[in-house]
């Protein structure tokens, strides 16, 4: 068990900046939500909602759209396609609770999550 809280995912989430971390945070609560996967405008606007909860200016909707590519390239994320509704959906590639745990040692991702089955 403690490998998978060393994995490279996890260990990508304590070096996240500020509004990647955010767009995880928005994920996270997502799936503790019961949601399995997100389409990418879904992503933006749970993204958008906790900026705006914790007070912070979210950045614009195509600028944060990309911020999802920087998750995939670390390894916390991974996108799938549905060819045949033409979504792009984005799913947490790392345990969730490995996730929310490397986040929590930020308190503002701390009081997010903890406060946050209201904004997801």
């Amino acid at each position: 068990l403690n490998g998978m809280f060393t994995s490279k995912g996890v260990r990508g989430v304590r070096e996240l900046p500020l509004h990647p971390s955010l767009v995880l945070c928005a994920a996270v609560l997502a799936e503790r939500g019961g949601c399995r996967g997100l389409t990418e405008e879904d992503l933006v606007q749970r993204y958008t909602r906790v900026c705006r909860k914790e007070g912070l200016q979210a950045l614009p909707r195509g600028e944060a759209k990309q911020l999802g590519q920087s998750l995939v390239d670390c390894g916390v994320m991974k996108r799938t396609s549905d060819k045949k509704s033409r979504s792009v959906w984005m799913h947490i590639d790392i345990p969730v609770d490995a996730a929310a745990e490397a986040l929590e040692e930020t308190p503002l991702f701390k009081h997010a999550l903890q406060d946050g089955m209201r904004i997801s």
